[in-house]
Order: C-alpha cells, then structure tokens, then sequence
C-alpha cells in the first residue's frame, strides 16, 4: 500500500514577489518552506535542510539619559500608580452594585 503525503499550508501569499522583496529576512525561510515541503512529498528527505542565515546589522539603539526624578516617576507610576487605579475602580464598582 502506497503511503500518502499532504502538506496543508493556509495560503500562498507568504511566497508572492512583493512579500519576498519587502521582507528580505523572511524570503529565505519562506523558500526554504516551499523546497523542504516539495522534498518532502517527493519523498527525498535527505534534501530537506535549512539555509544558512546572513548577517544583518541592527541599528544600536542609543543610551536614553532619564534623571533619578523620572525613573522614580515612572516607577511610582507604573508599577505602583496603575494597581492602584484598577483596585480603586474595582472597589468602586463593588460598592456601585451594592446599592
């Protein structure tokens, strides 16, 4: 009994001209899908690899200068400045439904 093989992709957007072009770090895996998934039916698993990646700079991001005045307002803020707004709505809605 021959054995069956599917591959179920969602779409084929994923390997149109314009995607490949606009996201060079993807066109690379996204080829390498299509062939690996064509060996694959075809039943030629020892072709089935993943390519080397190229190096890509990334910009550095800059050192941000923040006074000790701020990340104290941003702590007192955020991290204890916020629960205390959704523990003083949720109390409000308590006391507003035991009316």
């Amino acid at each position: 009994m021959n054995q069956m093989r599917l591959v179920v992709m969602g779409d084929g957007s994923f390997l149109r001209n314009i995607n490949l072009k606009r996201f060079d770090f993807c066109a690379t895996t996204h080829l390498d899908i299509l062939r690996n998934s064509v060996n694959w039916l075809l039943e030629r698993e020892e072709r089935i690899s993943i390519s080397p990646r190229k190096y890509q700079l990334y910009r550095r991001l800059s050192q941000i200068d923040i006074s000790d005045r701020s990340i104290r307002l941003i702590m007192w803020g955020g991290m204890m400045g916020m629960p205390f707004l959704v523990l003083l709505a949720g109390v409000l809605v308590w006391v507003i439904r035991k009316k």
